[in-house]
């Protein structure tokens, strides 16, 4: 039985794994680092499958629920179990909160703050462009940008950076387990200090105070329960576009033919944009899954209590859906893929996403159209210890 998370070979290549399970057995038997068994499920039906099916659950709670980051490690231990954000919680309850918040996430409220979001990507631009040249596009631009937006947007702005670094510590999935535990405790108290601070205020200008609002109105209102979602949207607003972005720019500087196209016709960035997310697919880890009940995927009848994860990677890279899923396609119709999940629990910030990619490489590319590697043979040093596929380091020039 091989330990997953399986290794990706380079940065911009899923493991061989995922091409074995969607040719001859899509639903298989790993285990985790921790010891923990679970099974694996390929393919782009199944992962829709099992993610709509009544006896797959997100309870994070459940003891058989896939212990994937160093939290939820630290919890199946014995450490204290703070309240579930949505993520973890299934319908009715996550029917809930989904009801209380979805509004505040629209593609109409994301567009909304398109020019908030052009006018950070320009200040991170003029950073960059002020030097040093060669410089780390990770630690000087794709890090700041989604930490920016998210935490402008919600409307915390005294503590954004550490946030941040906290958010990072917390999606390590080999980080030390005492910077773990004291990172979970800072995070969520420095978020509760926001939400007191907007608890009483009768304005109405961030949406960190219109989400309070919301459930003050709806008589739901429970500080720790909205730590928790907030913090679930700080992790994942700030990460999951961070990693996008630099891979992205990684996979397109590596492939010449795309970026010359996108770079002669920028009508195609959004096209550009759902084809990375469905080519990278970095999120790979976030659909862990545990049967509450008897649930066949495929071939295998799975009985209740075994974990699961669902491949978004492995779906996304099915043959019987995307032609030549290995090669980057910017003129492909990538609409199908999975990168933002499935069913009640598709990523409520994904319209946030795509405003944020789109401006990102909108500007990027037309304010530096000689961006280039610094050194094509040194690669760039990727995230396999993370919980969310991602670099560490991407040295430029232009």
């Amino acid at each position: 039985m091989s330990e997953f998370p399986w290794a990706r070979p380079s940065p911009l290549s899923l493991p061989g794994q995922y091409a074995r399970l969607l040719a001859a057995a899509p639903v298989s038997r790993a285990r985790l680092d921790s010891g923990q068994e679970l099974w694996v499920v390929a393919g782009h039906a199944l992962f829709r499958k099992a993610l709509v099916a009544p006896a797959v659950s997100a309870n994070h709670a459940h003891p058989a629920y896939p212990t994937m980051t160093p939290v939820r490690r630290r919890r199946a231990s014995g450490g204290p179990e703070p309240k579930r954000g949505y993520s973890g919680m299934d319908p009715p309850e996550h029917t809930t909160h989904r009801r209380l918040t979805g509004a505040l996430f629209s593609e109409s409220a994301a567009e909304g703050v398109r020019p908030v979001v052009r006018r950070i990507v320009d200040e991170r631009l003029d950073v960059l462009a002020r030097g040093p040249n060669p410089a780390d596009l990770v630690t000087r631009f794709a890090d700041h940008v989604p930490a920016l937006v998210i935490t402008e947007v919600l409307g915390i702005r005294q503590q954004r950076s550490r946030l941040a670094r906290l958010s990072r510590v917390l999606v390590d999935r080999h980080a030390d387990s005492a910077e773990v535990a004291s990172a979970s405790v800072e995070f969520r108290v420095r978020i509760a200090e926001e939400l007191r601070a907007v608890e009483s205020s009768d304005a109405d200008d961030t949406l960190l105070r219109r989400l309070v609002s919301r459930y003050q109105r709806a008589h739901a209102y429970d500080r720790d329960q909205v730590v928790e979602l907030v913090g679930s949207l700080v992790i994942a607003g700030h990460e999951t576009t961070a990693n996008t972005i630099a891979l992205g720019v990684l996979a397109l500087l590596l492939h010449p033919d795309q970026l010359a196209a996108l770079r002669t016709d920028l009508a195609l960035v959004p096209s550009a944009v759902e084809e990375l997310l469905r080519y990278l697919s970095i999120a790979d880890l976030v659909t862990a899954r545990v049967s509450t009940g008897p649930v066949t995927l495929g071939d295998v009848m799975l009985p209740a209590g075994q974990g699961v994860v669902v491949s978004g990677a492995a779906a996304n890279h099915d043959p019987r859906v995307f032609e030549r899923p290995e090669q980057l396609d910017i003129h492909r119709d990538a609409r199908r893929h999975v990168a933002f999940g499935h069913g009640v629990h598709r990523c409520i910030g994904q319209h946030l996403a795509r405003v944020e990619l789109t401006v990102v490489f909108e500007q990027l590319f037309a304010r530096f159209p000689k961006l280039r590697l610094a050194e094509a043979d040194v690669p760039a040093r990727s995230r396999h210890r993370a919980a969310l596929h991602g670099l560490t380091e991407l040295v430029v020039t232009w």
